[in-house]
């Protein structure tokens, strides 16, 4: 059903579950190209950690709640 919702195969994504390709059908709709990069998607749904940088030292990490 998802596979035909969205036309991509987002199981094939490691991390990717029923509840993570539910919360994208009901947030984005059946656009899952909203996103300019991979990488706003990925912090969207919250699979980055959240690291405060100040040159090239990382001041803290920590993973973001959601």
């Amino acid at each position: 059903m998802a596979y035909q919702f969205f036309r991509t195969d987002l199981f094939a994504i490691s991390g990717v579950s029923n509840n993570t390709v539910l919360c994208l059908m009901t947030n984005l709709g059946d656009d899952i190209y909203k996103f300019p990069t991979a990488k706003s998607s990925a912090s969207w749904l919250r699979l980055v950690p959240n690291n405060k940088v100040s040159g090239v030292r990382i001041l803290s990490s920590k993973d973001r709640k959601g």
